[in-house]
């Protein structure tokens, strides 16, 4: 399970780098909480209203879906730690 996340934040991240054209900065690998922040910016400005959500791989259900506030941040919250 604990692939299954990374691959999974790996797919969302890559899919905001394809819908805004945005860079992503270098990622250090390791488990995490279940709890992260997600900050969507463009030119280092703040993305509000964007929509994102964590889906399992294999899954067609999010278990996770929030948007941004005006700083570009929401709080990814629940998730199985890994």
């Amino acid at each position: 399970m604990k692939s299954a996340m990374l691959r999974m934040f790996l797919l969302l991240m890559c899919s905001m780098q394809a819908a805004l054209g945005t860079s992503l900065r270098s990622m250090e690998l390791r488990e995490v909480s279940s709890r992260m922040t997600v900050v969507v910016t463009h030119r280092k400005k703040p993305i509000a209203g964007v929509k994102v959500q964590v889906v399992p791989e294999g899954s067609p259900n999010p278990v996770f879906t929030g948007t941004t506030d005006v700083k570009g941040t929401v709080l990814v919250d629940g998730l199985m730690v890994g």
